[in-house]
């Protein structure tokens, strides 16, 4: 899920904040339970790539609960698998 009212577009970057509830939580370094994370993704339209700049995890679904884990990145774009949820997400924000 992306939310519609945090796009940013510069050019053919556009950036928005993506939420994702885990199936099954992940444990952290600390042995705590990570059932959700928020991420600021740029997505570059001419090359078809992604990179999060920003993720932030959370105890709780829907980004809820105690923020167990927060960092931030250079961006770093990296090639999308054809068919994935990332792809879906590309093709929805760029078209084509």
């Amino acid at each position: 899920m992306f939310y519609d009212d945090t796009l940013v577009k510069e050019g053919e970057r556009v950036t928005v904040w993506r939420l994702t509830n885990f199936a099954k939580p992940l444990t952290n370094l600390e042995g705590k339970d990570i059932s959700s994370e928020k991420a600021r993704t740029t997505v570059d339209c001419a090359t078809r790539k992604m990179a999060n700049s920003q993720v932030m995890r959370f105890a709780g679904k829907d980004a809820s609960g105690d923020m167990l884990n927060s960092y931030e990145t250079p961006l770093r774009f990296t090639t999308v698998a054809l068919g994935s949820t990332d792809a879906e997400l590309i093709h929805k924000l760029c078209g084509k």
